[in-house]
């Protein structure tokens, strides 16, 4: 079967373009000019207008649900789940619900990009987009990152003081395929039905 996408239409793009957009562009966003220039740094981003998507994910390691720890040096950070489905996306559920978009770069390497909206209690909001390598073991069980940035938006600054802009890189994220287990329960759920 051979697809083709334009790899700037992904969620995670669109998300970015509404996330990074000022206020007085979301009335009327087509055709502005804060929203072209949005979308041609989203699509500089992406590398091409558009490839062959037909065998690029078939079989790649990176298929699957991962138990990812962002910060492997800091113990008490909270972890998350991603999965990356054969289709090219990427669902992020943590701290924050979100979605992003991937791309092979080798048999077992890809490119990465999520994001997520933070809202804070007055109903501002603001996006968070990380991008990153990754490259799955040998055996297929886990991954680990290699270059990560941090995006925040326009929004995002004014929500929670952080500063606009990509920063990085971050230290680097890792992670464990989530497979099916058997079951073996040691004995009836305490308190529930015998």
């Amino acid at each position: 079967m051979n697809r083709r996408a334009a790899i700037p239409l992904t969620a995670a793009s669109l998300l970015l373009l509404v996330g990074a957009m000022p206020a007085s562009a979301a009335a009327d966003p087509i055709g502005s000019p804060e929203y072209e220039r949005t979308a041609q740094r989203a699509a500089e981003r992406a590398g091409a207008n558009a490839f062959d998507w037909s065998d690029r994910f078939d079989g790649h390691p990176l298929i699957g649900s991962w138990l990812v720890d962002p910060q492997p040096q800091d113990p008490s950070n909270p972890y998350a789940i991603d999965t990356f489905f054969e289709d090219g996306t990427i669902r992020h559920a943590g701290g924050a619900v979100g979605g992003g978009a991937w791309v092979p770069t080798g048999p077992n390497t890809a490119n990465t990009t999520m994001t997520w909206v933070e809202v804070a209690d007055d109903g501002r909001w603001g996006t968070v987009t990380i991008r990153g390598t990754v490259e799955v073991s040998a055996d297929g069980l886990t991954w680990s990152g290699g270059s990560v940035t941090i995006e925040f938006s326009e929004g995002m600054a004014e929500v929670t003081g952080s500063p606009e802009g990509e920063f990085g890189p971050l230290p680097q994220a890792s992670a464990q395929r989530i497979g099916v287990e058997v079951m073996d329960p040691i004995g009836p759920m305490p308190g529930g039905p015998a």
